[in-house]
């Protein structure tokens, strides 16, 4: 097992939580992969503590499982342990003046072959682990069945874990220290594929992003081949439909009409399966700038859309066998998805280093402008153009609000002024006027000369310019951070 990356600031609530007179459970969820048993193993080193793990294979496989664990603990008597009652029952023994923890993992699982424990959990909360002095944690990785048993109000467990964590992927600035050895464009790219997954990090570690690519996701029998699959089937049912929808998102469609008619499904069906997308975080809504009736739906998760945006569409391809030659035919896809995903890591750049009031995206249609101005058709018309600003934010500077409008370009081409007047084009299109604005552009490749000189000698215009120079000192001293939520 590897080195424990990141998660100080959830350790950090842990530890108050254990400390605390007062609390005596903790909830702990999160989608699979994202490090919850790592994180509670580690949370618990050096602590009196009790893991279990639920099987979920049958009641008689879960129960040896508890013995086997509690028979570190002789005064539990694991042996007298033959349904859910008993095992709580052993448990009141661990009573201790030593602070205990015990950890219930993958509790949704308990309930599949036990029903009663929820509500003999409940008899246990209430009544026994304060004077017991025990501090217990349930954790789950299906988000939906987690939701279910602690927070609906018919629910026994209702109110009884207050103290709910849900973790999220890890931050670009803890999740790039998995690739020690790598340039900051390796890293990002790495990034943009596991997306913050400890799981998906560890496995694509110590390699290239060619090697890593090709070994853990293309090769037949690559440890992640199957992943997205895998996670929709665990979190999700029916899982064609979800599978159906997904693809309809990344093949364009972005709203519920065209959605549900492209995945061939009501609309009823259609909006529960995306609400019960994002609240796994697949999937999530972004609106305009200042127009929060109009959205479109997106799919966040980065591992999925490498899935759907490069797989997929490179279907025809995957009947190569080779996952060298493989990775050769889908490049052009490959690199088109960097791009995309790029912006994921300058959003978070942009949230550490500004008060930011919001932040997301705009898009809009704008007039064609050339040589200063609008462009006419020969009926005079005048002629438009859909387009889009990476990111959008407003930013608290003192007593105003600054407007600040991002360029994210992760190609091989150096970006320039002819960039950064689009940029100013598209911004004005959003406010009016050069007022409380401000710019951002970020480049893989670096600036030209002129863009540079530009931005030095203009400082009225409010420009910054962040190449991979100055995002790998922004992550350098972000090393042990709590991540930025956004």
């Amino acid at each position: 097992m590897g080195e424990f990356i990141g998660r100080v600031r959830e350790m950090e609530q842990l530890e108050e939580l254990f400390a605390s007179d007062y609390v005596c459970t903790c909830a702990v969820y999160g989608r699979r992969r994202t490090g919850k048993s790592r994180l509670l193993r580690e949370f618990c080193k050096g602590k009196r503590h009790v893991y279990l793990t639920a099987m979920g294979i049958n009641r008689e496989r879960t129960l040896q499982g508890f013995r086997s664990a509690l028979s570190a603990f002789p005064e539990t008597d694991p042996e007298g342990i033959i349904d859910v009652q008993t095992f709580l029952d052993s448990l009141t023994r661990l009573s201790s003046a030593e602070r205990t923890v015990v950890v219930i993992d993958e509790f949704p699982r308990l309930v599949d072959v036990c029903e009663e424990a929820p509500a003999l959990l409940q008899v246990f909360v209430d009544h026994e682990l304060e004077r017991n002095n025990l501090f217990l944690i349930l954790c789950g990785s299906s988000i939906s069945a987690m939701g279910k048993h602690l927070n609906d109000g018919d629910a026994p467990l209702f109110r009884r874990f207050v103290a709910q964590m849900r973790l999220e992927p890890l931050p670009y600035r803890d999740a790039r220290r998995f690739h020690e050895g790598l340039s900051e464009e390796d890293r990002i790219r790495m990034y943009c594929i596991a997306s913050g997954i400890p799981a998906y990090h560890e496995v694509m570690a110590g390699r290239t992003v060619e090697g890593a690519i090709e070994n853990a996701i293309l090769s037949p029998v690559g440890v992640l081949r199957e992943e997205v699959e895998n996670l929709v089937a665990m979190e999700l049912k029916p899982k064609e439909l979800y599978i159906s929808i997904l693809g309809s998102i990344s093949g364009g469609k972005t709203d519920l009409k065209t959605i549900s008619e492209s995945s061939d499904v009501d609309r009823t069906t259609c909006l529960k399966a995306l609400s019960n997308l994002e609240l796994i975080g697949i999937v999530r809504r972004d609106s305009p700038y200042h127009n929060a009736k109009r959205f479109a739906y997106v799919i966040s998760d980065g591992f999925v859309r490498f899935h759907y945006d490069v797989l997929s569409q490179g279907e025809m391809t995957l009947e190569i066998s080779d996952s060298r030659s493989l990775y050769q035919a889908l490049r052009g896809y490959i690199q088109t998805f960097y791009g995309n995903r790029f912006e994921d890591v300058c959003r978070q750049y942009i949230v550490s280093n500004n008060a930011c009031r919001w932040v997301g995206r705009w898009w809009g249609t704008v007039p064609v402008v050339k040589d200063g101005k609008p462009v006419r058709d020969d009926d005079g018309r005048m002629v438009t153009e859909d387009v889009d600003v990476d990111i959008v934010a407003e930013v608290s500077e003192g007593d105003h609000v600054d407007l600040l409008l991002c360029e994210c370009k992760f190609t091989g081409r150096l970006s320039g002024m002819r960039e950064f007047r689009l940029l100013e084009q598209r911004g004005e299109a959003i406010r009016k006027g050069g007022a409380n604005k401000r710019y951002v552009m970020f480049s893989r490749s670096g600036f030209t000369p002129e863009l540079e000189d530009f931005a030095r000698d203009e400082p009225g215009i409010r420009l910054e310019l962040v190449g991979m120079p100055e995002l790998a000192a922004w992550a350098e001293q972000g090393v042990g951070l709590p991540p930025q939520s956004y």
